[in-house]
Parts: structure tokens; sequence; C-alpha cells
């Protein structure tokens, strides 16, 4: 089941989501980047958390696209964790 965009502990710094913008309200299109701060100070927000994405664009969580963060936040996952849970980045770990 999806995170709900809309309960602030849900969204994580570096995480990638997709938020409508103020000026995309009206048709509801989908802006997709990687969290660069969370400014709603409330837990919860009936129409979504506010964040600031790392391109300065400002809008409200409609999708989570990775609930974990993500280790390389300049890259916005293109696709959601894989079915067994896995992000990409965890499937290739360094051996120590």
């Amino acid at each position: 089941m999806a995170k709900d965009g809309r309960i602030r502990k849900n969204i994580l710094i570096g995480a990638s989501v997709q938020v409508v913008l103020k000026m995309d309200q009206s048709d509801g299109k989908l802006t997709k980047g990687v969290v660069e701060e969370i400014l709603t100070p409330a837990a919860k927000h009936p129409h979504g958390i506010k964040v600031k994405l790392k391109s300065g664009h400002i809008g409200r969580v409609r999708k989570i696209l990775s609930a974990k963060k993500n280790p390389y936040p300049d890259q916005i996952l293109e696709e959601p964790p894989s079915s067994k849970g896995l992000l990409p980045w965890e499937k290739f770990k360094p051996k120590s």
C-alpha cells in the first residue's frame, strides 16, 4: 500500500515524489521531483503536505514514489520500488 502524501511523517528529505504545483491545481498536473524541504508544519494536511523540491518548485505531495530516502538525491527515480521491496540502489550494495 502506498504511503499517504497527506501525512508529514511519511515524507522524507531526499524522497522521490509527485506534487501538484499551485498553478496546476485546476488540472491536477503532477510534477516529479526530490524533496529538499518539508514546508507544512502540521502533522497532516487534507490537500497534501507542502514541500520544496530540489528543482525549486513548491507543491503539495500527491504520490510518494520512494518512501525511503534516496542516497542519490540529484537523481530522480524513474520507477517505483520493485515488487520485492528493494530500491534500485539496494540491489547493488558494495562488498565490505
